[in-house]
């Protein structure tokens, strides 16, 4: 019998765990072709975008009223806002108009501060466990 790290373990629950009880997620994003010509005073990219999509699973944490009652550390975090866990190979890095559509409704990625996103960070043997995104309803 081979036995396996806990950390191939854990990892293995957690792709497990989204698959069996995560939420469906629709991501969405503009994609322009190489070489597409930047306007020099907007820096926006000129012409017809391709929406792209992809369905993905994650772990949806909606931020409540009664949360905010309480002393806050973190002030990106408001009433009405959604943190989503997604696997740590979640590809959302660099999307525009990057767009998340979570039980009918549409959500935006938030910028969060480094201080917030290392409070986020799981780690376990040197391996991020999962991704997570603050959100605002777009």
């Amino acid at each position: 019998m081979t036995m396996r790290s806990n950390l191939e373990f854990i990892l293995q629950r957690i792709g497990e765990n989204l698959a069996e009880s995560g939420t469906d997620i629709l991501l969405t994003w503009d994609e322009y072709p190489p070489n597409t010509p930047v306007d020099e005073v907007t820096q926006t990219p000129q012409g017809a975008p391709t929406r792209n999509q992809r369905c993905v699973k994650g772990f949806v944490h909606l931020v409540p009223a009664s949360t905010m009652s309480a002393v806050r550390q973190f002030n990106e975090i408001e009433t009405g806002d959604c943190i989503v866990d997604l696997a740590p190979d979640a590809d959302i890095d660099g999307k525009l108009n990057l767009r998340f559509l979570i039980a009918g409704e549409t959500w935006c990625p938030k910028q969060i501060s480094d201080k917030l996103g290392r409070a986020w960070d799981v780690v376990a043997q040197g391996q991020r466990l999962y991704r997570s995104v603050l959100l605002r309803k777009a």
